[in-house]
């Protein structure tokens, strides 16, 4: 009863902190040359708070007028609210400081979002070729998209690049500038309102810069499941990180509809450290 009662108390908590957010962004920084991505942080935390690098991400997929897009459960916003639909993208202003340190990254650079692999789903076993599906990442309107990539089933593999204009500024946000990048399913490879089958998906990309200055990012995945048992989702992490040597401590979990049991210790765990550092860095 208690689990149950701090577990309700925690989600009315990040509901009312993340109702005026920006949205979910991957929070990205310039280390010694090298863009590292790290984890899927609240508005809040764009710049207050360095989090660990991550590579994989695992996040649910949600259904807004027949499209499946991803959407990170760190921001417990519901389904009704379409544009926080489709996230994350990046925030990469941490570190900025208008006399100290001017520009993370290059001012005027792009980021290069890019396809490292063809979409593929989990078999039972080990992710394989999704068949016709494929994935779309975007920036803009959904219906007008102003930079867009869909997978393939083999390379070149497509990108798109951001931010738009005349590249990284931070004259408007300061630290907390950021870029969003959506992601939808395409259950026929060409439709973004055809049927998607239940499953567990695994997209992998990597993120570059105009800038010969800076060095690309290490690949990073997001798992992308549909209606399948939170347990089967955690066989499927598991299976991929094995395979790929990736350690468990790279992995993050954004879900907030798990299996009743231990797991649900996991991500009692997960919106514990989200709490932790709302509470060291206050909104202003």
């Amino acid at each position: 009863m208690r689990l149950c009662m701090f577990t309700f108390a925690v989600c009315a908590l990040l509901a009312a902190a993340t109702c005026y957010a920006h949205g979910p962004q991957i929070q990205t920084t310039l280390d010694n040359g090298k863009i590292v991505t790290r984890e899927i942080v609240d508005e809040a935390n764009y710049d207050t708070v360095l989090s660990p690098a991550k590579t994989v991400y695992v996040m649910p997929l949600a259904e807004y007028l027949g499209v499946w897009r991803a959407q990170p459960d760190s921001s417990l916003l519901p389904d009704s609210t379409p544009e926080f639909i489709g996230w994350p993208g990046f925030a990469y202003g941490y570190g900025y400081d208008a006399t100290t340190n001017p520009a993370p990254f290059p001012l005027g650079s792009k980021f290069v979002l890019s396809f490292t692999a063809s979409l593929k789903s989990w078999n039972g076993a080990s992710f394989v070729d999704a068949g016709a599906a494929e994935a779309e990442a975007y920036r803009g309107p959904s219906a007008t998209p102003s930079a867009l990539a869909r997978t393939s089933d083999a390379g070149p593999f497509q990108s798109l690049t951001f931010p738009g204009g005349s590249g990284v500024s931070y004259t408007a946000e300061g630290g907390a500038t950021h870029n969003t990048v959506n992601y939808r399913m395409l259950g026929d490879g060409v439709s973004n309102t055809s049927p998607l089958a239940d499953g567990v998906y695994l997209l992998g990309m990597q993120l570059t810069s105009t800038s010969t200055a800076v060095a690309a990012s290490e690949p990073f995945y997001f798992v992308l499941e549909k209606n399948v048992l939170f347990n089967d989702v955690v066989a499927a992490v598991n299976g991929f990180t094995t395979g790929q040597g990736i350690s468990p401590n790279f992995v993050q979990f954004t879900s907030n509809v798990p299996e009743p049991g231990t797991v649900m210790l996991v991500v009692v765990g997960s919106i514990g450290t989200l709490l932790s550092r709302g509470r060291r860095s206050p909104r202003s």
